[in-house]
């Protein structure tokens, strides 16, 4: 205090009057019954046989709650469309994984298939009369096919060997 220059007191500044704390609990007991007895009796009444028929009159006042609407959590509607999009997402998946992109050549075909449909569509009553044009391999087609491999292919595959010593 003395650096700000400031004088110190000694006293407090609150005052109180001489003999003030001696008499106070006399004095706050007699003030308390004095509000005491303005009040007289109690002053809060309760009606006869109120207690008796309060349930009922609360129950009166009491409105039932209305029930709104519910909205289910699973509803079909949804389902159906999760359903559909759930389809065709495994038709697509499938496709892609499932599906090979391989081009088909000769080695794919299977050779009885090829003899039987050449079977029926030709007719093998009479050969001679027969138009083999459509069937002709020929040179420029496929030029490196070897006739005598050719010959040892069709006499270890074809099942009638008569057709292939015809020689009109």
């Amino acid at each position: 205090m003395k650096k700000n220059g400031l004088p110190y007191h000694n006293t407090s500044g609150f005052k109180v009057p001489e003999g003030y704390f001696q008499d106070f609990e006399a004095r706050m007991m007699s003030r308390v019954t004095e509000d005491e007895k303005s009040f007289g009796d109690n002053p809060f009444k309760v009606p006869n046989d109120y207690f008796e028929h309060l349930g009922d009159r609360v129950f009166e006042k009491i409105e039932t709650p209305k029930e709104g609407k519910v909205i289910p959590l699973f509803n079909r509607k949804i389902w159906s469309y999760v359903a559909s999009v759930a389809a065709v997402v495994a038709i697509l998946f499938s496709t892609v994984i499932f599906n090979d992109n391989s081009e088909v050549g000769f080695e794919d075909l299977n050779i009885t298939a090829v003899e039987n449909y050449l079977l029926e569509s030709i007719d093998t009553d009479n050969p001679n009369e027969t138009d083999f044009a459509p069937y002709e391999i020929t040179a420029s087609a496929n030029p490196n096919i070897d006739k005598e491999a050719l010959y040892e292919y069709l006499n270890e595959n074809i099942e009638e060997p008569a057709l292939l010593l015809n020689e009109n």
